[in-house]
């Protein structure tokens, strides 16, 4: 029996809805039944893991990709003091050229209120997903951003609950347009993964279980989540860089967790994904390559 839909705005899916990274096992990670690959736009797209593992470093190099493919600007928010040289080093990177609105607090001498304040700077993302052509939004980090009141409260002050209700509003203004809109665009936010205070472990040795920062709101509205840890053994101090596995534990445009996939980034410090060398780990990590070495190095030889 065949199955007729009709949409009743169809303007919003005349354009293409996924980017091709050139990542292989990432792009591949966000596969649908049908075999259609790559990011998917219009999305909420959360990067989350435990510190040092890249998750900004990831996010740079992504929007960047996504931003010159799309020929589009891009908009920060900064809530956590990133670097300039990181940032443009990834983005440069990723080959991306183009005008980066970084946004973050201004001190203002003898007030703690901000000239703007955190939820003025985070809908600055909701105004700008309705520009003709939208920027590629980059929100470091919802785990960071915190509600004015707690910063012009007491130390100490009861707040319980307020960010989560401010996220939750954030996710619902900035959906509409970032669904509607005819250019799509995509919203990658990184986050913290926090212990859960009494959760249960089935042994001793096993793993604290964690939950995103931000409420449940996160879990609802993120269309994309992934998971990012360093690879044991590949870690390569010396030339400053590592090897990143990413699970995908939410996808709405294809199979989320159920996949059990992983995809693996080689990322350097300061400079954002390196391709070349992600796409020989890639190879190495799936087998399809052998190294000399125990590990992939520069002084190791690699073989198909």
């Amino acid at each position: 029996m065949a199955i007729n839909i009709t949409k009743r705005n169809p303007t919003a899916e005349e354009k293409e809805v996924r980017v091709i990274t050139g990542l292989q096992s990432f792009d591949w990670a966000f596969a649908d039944n049908l075999g259609n690959r790559g990011l998917p736009l219009r999305s909420f797209f959360e990067i989350a893991g435990s510190k040092g593992v890249g998750k900004s470093t990831v996010m740079f190099s992504l929007a960047g990709i996504v931003a010159k493919q799309l020929k589009r600007d891009i908009l920060l928010l900064d809530f956590e003091r990133q670097n300039e040289s990181t940032v443009s080093s990834c983005l440069e990177g990723a080959g991306f050229s183009g005008d980066v609105d970084w946004t973050t607090f201004v001190w203002e001498e003898g007030k703690k209120k901000k000239s703007m304040t955190s939820e003025e700077i985070l809908d600055l993302s909701t105004s700008r997903a309705y520009e003709p052509l939208p920027p590629i939004m980059m929100v470091d980090s919802i785990a960071a951003w915190r509600p004015t009141s707690t910063y012009e409260g007491d130390l100490g002050a009861a707040n319980m609950g307020t960010k989560a209700k401010i996220l939750r509003q954030w996710f619902d203004r900035t959906l509409k347009p970032v669904i509607s809109n005819p250019e799509p665009t995509v919203v990658f936010f990184t986050n913290h993964k926090m212990q859960i205070i009494g959760g249960f472990r089935p042994g001793p040795n096993a793993p604290v279980p964690t939950e995103s920062a931000g409420g449940t709101a996160v879990g609802y509205f993120a269309t994309q989540s992934i998971d990012l840890r360093k690879v044991f053994g590949h870690d390569y101090p010396e030339q400053g860089g590592w090897v990143a596995e990413g699970k995908v534990s939410k996808n709405r445009d294809g199979y989320g967790i159920e996949s059990k996939k992983s995809f693996y980034l080689y990322v350097q410090a300061g400079e954002g994904i390196n391709k070349n060398l992600t796409a020989v780990i890639d190879c190495v990590m799936y087998g399809l390559a052998e190294s000399s070495g125990k590990n992939v190095t520069e002084g190791a030889t690699i073989s198909m």
